[in-house]
């Protein structure tokens, strides 16, 4: 690495290292400065910071008890609840290494999430209560009759010792077609939350959403900043996730002054809804994809109590975020700045040979970052190519991490972002390497070969589009049986809105594939002929549908992720389902019957089996949605 240019960043700068403060050490602080304070609130109940103190403390004992050591990996899963909350501060306290698993996963997803994370223990949640079980049989294993299980009341490691030690494991999406597991370190997260808090002022009175999925390394800011902060963490009613529609009006009427979001998703919560002028929400963290101006004035119009929109950035391997920009008022238009680095962490723009760039010239974005990750657990040659040598005379490992991102640093010192330099994309803020869904694809017995694109349109929704070759000689699987398979494997977001059967994967005169020519195959075949719902259940479902998906029409046949629809929208069609039916109808019902015909099948035995008179009747056809309601009645 050669010797920065005039207004870029010097590489060979030396960058502070603290010694940094636990989690679990944090919190406790929190609990003795403001026992009677509410940190957690669910539905009609609340916990106290001494309530939830005394029950973290309570599980971090309890796994102690069991045999778990300072550094085992401890997955924790459950619905999102108080208990799911003590059971992750538990394993922070006990100095082992967090896994969290989304109970919502596939089966085959969330074994594969503990094998790659290498888990030594499960707590596993429930309403009221948690029980811990060994994952493998050497759990805890591996000791000696002479060497006894470490005691309950181990003395805690010193801060400077645990500072720098792994303390949670998240998946990211892998070229190879297997996920990778990235091991974050206790440094980088407290740093990351101490900036947070200080930056933004979070403290006693601040009310946090919970509204991340417990996969995605997002959730530990959700969960964390408040209760290292004097906050209260706010959790939805039942532990599920907030339907699209439903989410402005939960923020305000449980008074969130904070709340963390993905753009694609706030784009959803923000769809045909009225100014909220009472709501005080004060501070707005966007992540995960990037953030245009016309949302940032979009949300600033519906909640005009906004005080700072901001603008966070970081993959996985970072920490959480290592880049923030505070939005102006009003926001330019088009995507919006990184920002500048956060203390203590430097960024590169890197030339294709691994030099700093000019201010103003574009290249790779690396992240120098004495608080970022501690490299791939199951991929040592990736974590070697990404996570490279510093300046000479850096002696410590991974202290560069080449991100992939394409970006430019101004004069100023803001980082902008311009694309990728691969095919990773996000789809609804998930990180996605389409070669790890093509593997998956290929894993199906009928299948001979295969391919997935992501496709973005004019709203800047990014879905994935799947394309298969059949096997020669057997019975082509159907995209339904194929998407079956998919679901079986994948997180919902990684599996392909379309699905589509092709002779052969059309090649470039150099044998690559010409991904132009496949999707123009996709496009070119024939649809299939009409078939309109047949009874007052399908026509019902057939308008919600087209209302949720913005299409003049549904048919029977129709499949709702074919049609574009994915978790999210499944959330809100479930709640005009309810508003209409009078019905409860839930995720995985739609996984099982994805098309419609096979869908009203499932409304109709939850409409025999409900204790009233089925409001259901025959509707209008549907038409196209109104411009600018989203279809909302």
């Amino acid at each position: 690495m050669t010797a920065a240019p005039p207004g870029a960043p010097d590489p060979s700068s030396t960058l502070p290292v603290s010694s940094g403060v636990s989690v679990g050490e944090l919190f406790s602080r929190q609990a003795e400065n403001f026992p009677e304070l509410p940190a957690v609130e669910y539905g009609g109940h609340r916990w106290t910071y001494a309530e939830l103190a005394r029950r973290s403390r309570r599980t971090a004992r309890r796994l102690r008890e069991r045999g778990v050591r300072r550094g085992d990996v401890v997955s924790v899963t459950g619905p999102r609840t108080p208990e799911l909350i003590a059971a992750i501060l538990a394993v922070f306290m006990a100095e082992a290494v967090l896994l969290p698993v989304d109970p919502l996963l596939p089966a085959a997803r969330r074994e594969l999430t503990e094998s790659l994370g290498a888990a030594h223990w499960r707590v596993r949640v429930g309403h009221g209560n948690s029980t811990i079980e060994p994952v493998t049989e050497d759990s805890g294993g591996g000791r000696t009759a002479e060497e006894p299980a470490p005691s309950a009341e181990e003395e805690p490691a010193p801060a400077a010792e645990l500072a720098g030690q792994a303390g949670y494991i998240f998946l990211t999406s892998g070229t190879t077609g297997t996920p990778r597991a990235v091991l974050g370190s206790h440094r980088g997260l407290s740093h990351f939350l101490q900036w947070q808090r200080h930056e933004f002022g979070v403290g006693p009175g601040d009310r946090c959403a919970q509204l991340t999925r417990l996969s995605f390394d997002v959730v530990l800011r959700d969960v964390l900043l408040p209760l290292v902060s004097g906050a209260a963490l706010c959790l939805p009613e039942r532990g599920e996730d907030l339907a699209p529609d439903d989410v402005v009006p939960w923020l305000e009427s449980r008074r969130i002054t904070l709340v963390h979001a993905v753009p694609t998703l706030a784009h959803l919560w923000l769809s045909d809804t009225r100014p909220r002028a009472g709501a005080p929400l004060r501070v707005v963290f966007f992540a995960g994809e990037p953030l245009s101006g016309a949302l940032v004035d979009r949300w600033r119009s519906v909640f005009p109590a906004t005080e700072r929109v901001v603008n966070l950035y970081g993959p996985t391997e970072t920490t959480l975020a290592v880049c923030g920009h505070v939005v102006d008022d009003p926001a330019p238009a088009g995507t919006q700045p990184l920002g500048r680095p956060l203390p203590g962490a430097q960024v590169l723009i890197l030339d294709g040979h691994g030099d700093p760039c000019a201010a103003g010239q574009p290249g790779e974005i690396a992240i120098r970052n004495p608080f970022g990750s501690l490299g791939y657990l199951n991929d040592p040659e990736e974590t070697e190519r990404r996570f490279v040598p510093g300046p000479p005379g850096d002696a410590r490992p991974g202290r560069v991490f080449r991100t992939g991102d394409r970006g430019r640093c101004g004069a100023d010192g803001r980082v902008e972002f311009l694309g990728r330099l691969d095919h990773q994309v996000k789809v609804l803020g998930v990180r996605v390497q389409p070669e790890e869904v093509t593997a998956a694809l290929l894993s199906h017995p009928g299948i001979s070969a295969g391919a997935v694109l992501a496709h973005t349109d004019p709203t800047a929704r990014t879905r994935l589009e799947g394309y298969y070759v059949p096997l020669t000689g057997a019975r082509a699987p159907t995209p339904a049986e194929v998407r079956a398979h998919l679901r079986a494997l994948l997180p919902l977001p990684l599996v392909p809105a379309t699905l589509t059967a092709v002779d052969r994967l059309p090649t470039t005169p150099r044998g690559k594939l010409d991904r132009k020519a496949l999707r123009s195959t996709a496009e070119d075949a024939p649809d299939t002929a009409p078939a309109p719902p047949s009874d007052a259940v399908e026509e019902a479902l057939a308008e919600i549908w087209a209302e949720v998906l913005d299409l003049a029409t549904v048919n029977r046949h129709d499949d709702f992720f074919e049609l574009g629809g994915h978790s999210l929208l499944a959330a809100r069609m479930f709640s005009r389902i309810k508003q209409r039916l009078g019905v409860r109808i839930g995720l995985r019902q739609l996984l099982k019957a994805p098309e419609l015909s096979e869908f009203a099948g499932s409304v109709r035995r939850t409409v025999a089996g409900a204790p009233h008179e089925s409001p259901i009747r025959r509707l209008p056809r549907p038409g196209p949605a109104s411009p600018g309601t989203d279809g909302q009645p």
